[in-house]
Protein backbone atom coordinates (compact mmCIF):
# COMPACT_ATOMS: atom_id res chain seq x y z
CA UNK A 1 0.00 0.00 0.00
CA UNK A 2 2.76 2.15 0.86
CA UNK A 3 4.65 1.53 -2.06
CA UNK A 4 1.22 2.49 -4.22
CA UNK A 5 0.95 5.73 -2.39
CA UNK A 6 4.51 7.26 -3.18
CA UNK A 7 3.94 5.48 -6.96
CA UNK A 8 0.80 7.58 -6.91
CA UNK A 9 1.97 10.96 -5.96
CA UNK A 10 5.07 10.99 -8.20
CA UNK A 11 7.34 11.35 -5.17
CA UNK A 12 11.49 12.17 -5.37
CA UNK A 13 13.49 9.93 -3.86
CA UNK A 14 14.15 11.94 -0.49
CA UNK A 15 10.04 12.23 -0.16
CA UNK A 16 9.60 8.85 -0.54
CA UNK A 17 12.37 7.77 2.19
CA UNK A 18 10.32 10.00 4.49
CA UNK A 19 7.71 8.71 3.82
CA UNK A 20 8.70 5.67 4.33
CA UNK A 21 10.33 6.36 7.82
CA UNK A 22 7.40 8.35 9.34
CA UNK A 23 4.85 5.44 8.05
CA UNK A 24 7.12 2.63 10.20
CA UNK A 25 7.73 5.49 12.98
CA UNK A 26 4.12 5.32 13.30
CA UNK A 27 3.68 2.30 13.60
CA UNK A 28 7.18 0.74 15.46
CA UNK A 29 7.75 -1.16 12.46
CA UNK A 30 10.90 -1.20 9.90
CA UNK A 31 10.31 1.09 6.83
CA UNK A 32 8.66 -0.80 3.98
CA UNK A 33 11.52 -0.02 1.54
CA UNK A 34 13.73 -1.81 3.93
CA UNK A 35 11.83 -4.53 4.62
CA UNK A 36 11.57 -5.15 0.93
CA UNK A 37 15.59 -4.51 0.19
CA UNK A 38 16.19 -7.45 3.21
CA UNK A 39 13.61 -9.46 2.00
CA UNK A 40 14.93 -9.59 -1.94
CA UNK A 41 18.20 -9.94 -0.57
CA UNK A 42 18.60 -12.56 1.68
CA UNK A 43 22.86 -11.52 2.06
CA UNK A 44 22.36 -8.66 2.92
CA UNK A 45 21.11 -9.35 6.67
CA UNK A 46 24.62 -10.62 7.32
CA UNK A 47 26.10 -7.52 6.16
CA UNK A 48 23.43 -5.39 8.45
CA UNK A 49 24.97 -7.68 11.76
CA UNK A 50 28.57 -7.06 10.76
CA UNK A 51 27.64 -3.13 10.00
CA UNK A 52 25.72 -2.96 13.31
CA UNK A 53 28.10 -5.16 15.55
CA UNK A 54 31.01 -2.72 14.36
CA UNK A 55 29.33 0.37 14.96
CA UNK A 56 28.85 -0.69 18.37
CA UNK A 57 32.22 -1.32 19.39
Amino acid sequence: MQFKAVEILHADEETKIRFFNLAAKERGEMPADITQMISNNPDAIASIRNSLRMATN
